[in-house]
């Protein structure tokens, strides 16, 4: 999905935005052969997941990146 494309999903008016989440997931749109920014199906799915989480009420700082989630495991006896 293209830059534009993200900002109508996201109903963001400006590109600055769009990077400022960007930066905050630590990512960078690919470029296709056209040397134009997309986002991958990947990012998508992260960044759909960021937008859900602000709408909600939330903020970028409390939301939890993929590397910031501890996965604990249950011993069983």
């Amino acid at each position: 999905m293209n830059v534009q494309d993200l900002l109508k999903r996201y109903g963001l008016n400006s590109r600055t935005s769009l990077y400022k989440r960007l930066n905050y997931l630590e990512m960078e749109l690919a470029k296709n052969t056209d040397d134009k920014r997309f986002a991958t199906p990947g990012q998508l799915k992260l960044l759909d997941q960021l937008h859900d989480h602000i709408k909600a009420g939330g903020s970028m700082a409390t939301f939890a990146l993929p590397s910031q989630v501890d996965v604990v495991s249950a011993e069983s006896e």
